[in-house]
């Protein structure tokens, strides 16, 4: 356990440390776990390395820049490097020497720092194929690479739960980080999401995760999804930027691409931001093909969960418009109960002082079910989930003593047998 966090606190110029550990094959296979023992890793090799091994060796020698920079670290380290020439820092082809270059420097052939996300972060990235590769050999590469990462990361969290002393890197990050880079499994092509290890492993860690959500851990998972594409919106500003522009300029840009807005959970505009984007790009995949597969599902239903604002459980009822009766899943090993209860914000405000839903959410909802209900027998978990959150504010009103005209227009807006089933639910609560 401690070589995974080790290897993400690794600065520049120990790249001879990274490629030693990432030698060590072993380390980094999930052999532990029954549903990975049962799966040949290396299809075309008789070897038995780590897909993961291979693809961080391949990055720290994937390169001549690359190269030169693990030749500098072995030496630094007193070790003979990869060449007979020059002294690390001293040889005139050096690194050192190329402050004195002109143009642009860059470090982006150079992967250290990891950081401590490197092993979530593998979830998220892609491979690039040589030319003459062929399509299907790229596909089977990167399905090893994702399943042996979920692999290792659902041991790494088992580990923790039964020992206190292996909790060195997986429960040390944040919950929101962890589901954010577990959320983009879902963006990768169908080829790599339908394969058997990648689903069974994506559920289970989906599981954990999500036991742990709450408020707090969605402000995390914002701030990782920023960190994540913070890189690229920086290489278009610089692409498109011009230096002379002045102050007030940029911060007449910062206002119209930041603007004000209010929201029900304590989020920034551009964590918001942030959020919608994810959500656009995990229903977008789901329209596709997620549909098919029980894990995207669930990721797909986490959107609707009160821990995120009133803007994106909306958005996420109105993209899915048509298809919200493709929430129900028949695998869902939780009672009804115990599902919905992710879903629900706390009990009733007036005896237990939690919140209530804004009525932009249950607007939605009516429309949604009215929609949903036109021409189709609505069932299933959208169906439970529109109950209970509706029951859950009438009676809450009824508890006021107060007439609310808004819950009296959600209702008449729902198939009657619906509008009973509420109120059924709402007599039980009180």
């Amino acid at each position: 356990m401690l070589v995974f966090s080790l290897l993400g606190n690794l600065e520049r110029g120990q790249e001879s440390v990274a490629a030693v550990l990432f030698s060590q094959d072993i380390l980094f296979m999930p052999s532990g776990n029954p549903l990975f023992q049962t799966y040949k890793y290396m299809d075309d090799s008789a070897s038995g390395s780590s897909p993961i091994s291979t693809l961080f060796l391949g990055e720290i020698c994937g390169s001549e820049m690359a190269r030169k920079q693990l030749d500098h670290s072995f030496k630094l380290q007193h070790g003979f490097g990869l060449t007979s020439e020059g002294y690390g820092p001293f040889a005139l082809d050096s690194l050192l020497s190329a402050t004195d270059r002109m143009g642009p420097k860059t470090s982006g052939d150079l992967i250290l720092p990891l950081g401590n996300l490197w092993l979530l972060q593998t979830l998220s990235g892609s491979i690039q194929m040589k030319q003459q590769t062929p399509i299907e050999k790229g596909t089977n590469e990167a399905v090893l690479v994702v399943s042996t990462a979920l692999g290792l990361l659902l041991e790494l969290e088992e580990a923790g739960e039964i020992d206190a002393s292996c909790r060195w890197y997986s429960p040390s990050i944040p919950v929101g980080a962890k589901m954010y880079y577990l959320l983009n499994v879902c963006l990768h092509p169908e080829a790599i999401l339908r394969d058997e290890r990648i689903a069974e492993a994506s559920g289970a860690l989906f599981e954990k995760y999500c036991s742990q959500l709450d408020e707090s851990t969605l402000v995390e998972l914002s701030k990782a999804c920023i960190l994540h594409t913070e890189p690229t919106k920086k290489e278009v500003v610089e692409a498109d930027g011009d230096e002379s522009i002045s102050e007030k300029e940029k911060a007449l840009i910062n206002k119209l691409l930041n603007p004000s807005m209010k929201t029900d959970i304590n989020l920034s505009p551009e964590e918001v931001r942030s959020l919608e984007a994810l959500l656009e790009d995990v229903i977008s995949a789901y329209r596709d093909y997620g549909a098919q597969y029980s894990f995207f599902t669930k990721c797909v239903r986490l959107f609707l969960s009160p821990v995120y604002p009133s803007s994106i459980r909306c958005r996420t009822m109105q993209e899915l418009r048509y298809m919200l009766h493709l929430l129900t899943l028949s695998d869902d090993i939780k009672s009804d109960a115990e599902l919905l209860e992710v879903f629900l914000s706390g009990g009733l405000p007036g005896t237990d002082g939690s919140a209530r839903d804004a009525s932009s959410v249950l607007d939605a909802i009516t429309v949604a079910v009215a929609k949903e209900s036109s021409g189709r027998n609505l069932g299933g978990f959208f169906l439970q989930f529109s109950v209970a959150t509706l029951a859950q504010s009438l009676a809450a009103s009824i508890l006021d003593q107060a007439s609310n005209p808004s819950m009296t227009r959600w209702l008449s807006q729902i198939p009657s047998r619906i509008a009973s089933f509420v109120c059924d639910v709402a007599s039980t609560i009180l």
